[in-house]
């Protein structure tokens, strides 16, 4: 193995740099009073290959020792990832360069749960951009799909200084599996010199760039609501729900999107759901405004709004499927988790609506879903 290889992005370098930007991990007091790690190294492998075939991967008893492989860059891993299937590759490729919303999603629910984007974020980026940027063998002119739908030059790209970290994740993790899924063995040296010994971290890349980076978020809305025994209540307005300055361009286009989708979410989380969904072509609307907003969502300019229009396109498009496989009789936990995040972002959407005295009543005066997951 050539030393102008370091450093080499391919899947096992990309993990590494993953995992250094874990959440918080449980301290040993809480292992030993059984507490389960959520954040092991297996779990976040498994996940990235759930992004992958986009549907959960189980990873079987093989998962612990795979990953272990895997992050050293001992094995590419092909027949257990299934990184080279045709049919996934092709379902993947297609999800990431048209930036479905449903990948989108996925990765959404990953960095939240697994990434500390606020204290890692930075260090995470800088040091992914300067394995993309010292790597000899991505050209000037690779694409690396860092935007919805978007794609960007490796030279652009290590140029860049505002990133979102869910699409710069689906973008980089995109590159790896389409150009060097077969390669993951070539990152052995990299990973040799980063930990030459176990567990100490000893790599530098990255430190050369020398832009100011910012890393933004899909924003987490779980916590915007109270709860009042069985009804689910809008906040009252708050300081941290007042109104958010954008640009020109970015309040016509949310003046237009919330023109668009603000009666059918309204219906979508009503307490009346199941009639409006036999009385109207709810589906079918979902569908058509998914139409017009799959590529008119990526004229936001915002790094906070955006996320949350991709979020709201991406859960009415589950709620749409929900519908299409059987309507709401049996639609069960996944029904009102959806409408719950439906609820949260319409609350995102808009900070200055929410006084005591917003008609909530009237749309949940029925509605007995308390927020208890």
């Amino acid at each position: 193995m050539k030393k102008d290889e370091i450093p080499y992005l391919c899947g096992g370098t990309f993990l590494c740099q993953v995992l250094r930007a874990r959440n918080k991990l449980k301290t040993s007091t809480e292992h030993t009073k059984c507490q389960k790690e959520n954040l092991s190294e297996q779990e976040t492998f498994r996940r990235l290959i759930s992004i992958f075939q986009l549907s959960d991967f189980y990873g079987g008893t093989s998962l612990k020792p795979y990953t272990s492989q895997f992050k050293s860059c001992s094995s590419s891993l092909l027949p257990y990832t299934q990184f080279m299937d045709s049919d996934l590759r092709l379902d993947f490729d297609r999800a990431v360069t048209t930036g479905d919303p449903k990948i989108i999603q996925m990765m959404s629910v990953f960095v939240t749960e697994f990434i500390d984007v606020k204290e890692k974020g930075v260090q995470m980026v800088r040091s992914l951009l300067g394995t993309i940027k010292d790597d000899g063998d991505i050209l000037d002119g690779d694409a690396f799909y860092v935007e919805p739908g978007k794609a960007v030059s490796k030279k652009e790209l290590v140029e860049m200084e505002n990133f979102t970290a869910e699409y710069f994740l689906l973008g980089v993790w995109h590159y790896i599996i389409m150009k060097r899924a077969d390669k993951n063995e070539r990152g052995g040296t990299t990973y040799q010199s980063w930990y030459p010994s176990k567990g100490r971290y000893c790599g530098t890349v990255g430190n050369d760039i020398k832009q100011n980076i910012t890393v933004d978020f899909i924003p987490a809305v779980s916590a915007t609501t109270t709860d009042n025994g069985n009804v689910l209540l809008m906040p009252s307005k708050t300081p941290a729900l007042t109104a958010v300055e954008y640009s020109e361009e970015d309040k016509s286009l949310l003046q237009e999107f919330t023109a668009d989708y603000d009666e059918l979410v309204l219906k979508c989380i009503s307490a009346h759901f199941a009639e409006y969904v036999i009385s109207e072509p709810i589906s079918k609307e979902i569908a058509d405004l998914y139409s017009k907003w799959n590529t008119k969502a990526n004229e936001f300019q915002s790094l906070s709004l955006k996320p949350s229009i991709w979020a709201m396109i991406s859960h009415l498009n589950e709620l749409g499927e929900i519908l299409s496989i059987g309507g709401t009789a049996n639609a069960g936990p996944g029904l009102r988790q959806i409408q719950m995040k439906l609820r949260n972002l319409y609350v995102k959407l808009h900070p200055e609506k929410y006084a005591d005295s917003f008609l909530y009543d009237a749309i949940y005066d029925d509605w007995n879903m308390g927020e208890d997951c």
